[in-house]
């Protein structure tokens, strides 16, 4: 994330100090009841329900457009959530359904490579 923060969108400087020191040094816990867990280092991700989690998320995937982009596949992307889309007509089903199935394939590839996984 770190990396992508400041290579791909050009973050530096005090705001590129800010989401090092948010996301370096983390510790977690679980508590149930009144009892906690041993705290235990967080070396990935963001805390579940951080305000900043949905935005770090949307920046974490936000190559995949330029992956399905790549195949001239129309797309959609809300929260976790991708639907991929091609307008086609009978005649050029099969080409679509190709590069559908193609486009998909390198979704799940590059998503794979990033440490998150395709729920098929």
């Amino acid at each position: 994330m770190i990396g992508r923060l400041q290579h791909t969108f050009s973050v530096t400087a005090q705001a590129f100090k800010w989401f090092v020191s948010y996301f370096d040094a983390r510790s977690m816990f679980v508590r149930r009841s009144g009892t906690s867990s041993a705290t235990t280092a967080c070396n990935y991700g963001v805390p579940q329900g951080s305000s900043l989690g949905p935005l770090c998320f949307n920046l974490y995937i936000a190559l995949l457009s330029s992956v399905i982009g790549s195949f001239g596949v129309r797309h959609h992307q809300y929260a976790d959530d991708t639907q991929m889309y091609i307008a086609a007509s009978k005649d050029d089903l099969k080409v679509n359904i190709d590069t559908l199935e193609k486009c998909t394939i390198a979704v799940h590839y590059w998503l794979l490579h990033n440490g998150l996984q395709l729920n098929l």
